[in-house]
């Protein structure tokens, strides 16, 4: 199991660019994290009985240092390797068989020497890179750069969905979120940053939705929020972590170096979150301890278990959270190299291919 390091009150202010945030109490959805299900071993097959794996091809164009962030639909399985490769890299999502590389680093007007994030828009087929310096470049699926702009603000992540970009940016000179015109107009902004003062993001604070809302999870916040079509934000789910519950209040007023102590005896801080059509999953802290919820979003039930008793009788105990979901179902992101030994798993990939085990947990 991978090692997990915990690497942000919500003021929402008034400004010629900043909108309110809805109150959302008759929309938003509790999510029960209070205690857990069960003390005994869970095994994912027991709900994901079609669950399924894809060892992405390997060689000289295809190889993938680490999986920052990845897309999926019935046709494409979009990765980004911002760390390693710096490319972006496309896949067929059924057979993991390598269709295309896009990007190109370098220093010149159309290159770029890293990649922040990445966003595909399914209406005309392009990818939406968040790059240094805030260019934003686009790209086809050929890896044909058709237009590039220049983000608003200081931005380190990035979403794009229907004619509005959406960034994070930890500058006292912006909102934590912008959301910006194609034009880079500013329409809307968020927890402005001067009145924070705690400011970092998750490893993927947004996601993109079918219906066309994007998702958002704040540091040390116990929400998580919705920005609609309309430009405004509210919240999608209160997660309910009980009467030890760390808060971003609490954050707040501890400080950046009284964080990682204070909330060890507490409950909370949300590492990864994901969803489809179907539930909701999020990766938390009880006592230090990473612990996985899922929410069925129809009931409202949530099955709540410490990572260390989740196994699965295809993968055996090594099992990597819960990062990224397609539309119908969950992904894990699984190391080759660290397969657990005499496991249906372990015997049924090619010890020489290194790239990532993509594992689709399906019901």
């Amino acid at each position: 199991m991978r090692h997990f390091i915990i690497t942000l009150i919500c003021v929402l202010a008034l400004a010629s660019c900043t909108k309110k945030q809805d109150d959302g109490a008759a929309s938003h959805q509790t999510w029960d994290c209070t205690s857990f299900n069960s003390s005994k071993p869970y095994d994912f097959q027991k709900d994901y009985p079609n669950s399924h794996f894809v060892k992405l091809e390997d060689g000289p164009e295809a190889q993938i240092g680490m999986i920052s962030k990845l897309l999926v639909n019935d046709s494409l399985l979009i990765i980004l390797d911002k760390d390693f490769v710096k490319k972006v890299l496309v896949f067929k999502p059924s057979t993991g068989k390598f269709l295309n590389s896009i990007g190109q680093t370098g220093s010149g007007p159309d290159e770029y020497t890293m990649i922040k994030d990445i966003s595909y828009n399914s209406q005309n087929g392009t990818i939406h890179a968040l790059c240094d310096r805030d260019k934003v470049f686009v790209y086809n699926l050929a890896g044909e750069l058709t237009s590039s702009r220049t983000a608003p603000c200081p931005a380190s992540f990035m979403e794009y969905n229907d004619g509005r970009y959406y960034f994070f940016s930890s500058d006292d000179s912006c909102g934590e979120i912008t959301v910006a015109d194609t034009a880079m107009n500013v329409v809307a902004s968020f927890f402005p940053n001067g009145q924070n003062p705690i400011v970092h993001t998750l490893l993927h604070p947004f996601q993109k939705h079918q219906n066309g809302d994007i998702t958002y999870v704040r540091y040390m916040d116990n929400n998580i929020y919705r920005i609609n079509d309309a430009d405004s934000i509210e919240i999608k789910y209160a997660v309910d972590f009980g009467d030890t519950a760390y808060t971003r209040e609490m954050a707040e007023a501890d400080g950046e170096d009284k964080i990682r102590v204070n909330m060890r005896n507490k409950r909370g801080c949300i590492k990864y979150y994901t969803e489809n059509e179907r539930e909701a999953a999020i990766v938390f802290f009880d006592n230090a301890m990473p612990c996985m919820s899922i929410l069925n979003k129809e009931t409202g039930e949530s099955t709540n278990i410490p990572l260390e008793n989740i196994c699965d009788s295809f993968l055996g105990r090594n099992v990597s959270p819960i990062e990224f979901a397609t539309p119908d179902g969950l992904i894990m992101v699984l190391n080759p190299a660290a397969t657990e030994p005499g496991t249906p798993l372990a015997e049924a990939i090619d010890d020489s291919n290194e790239n990532p085990i993509i594992y689709y947990l399906a019901r």
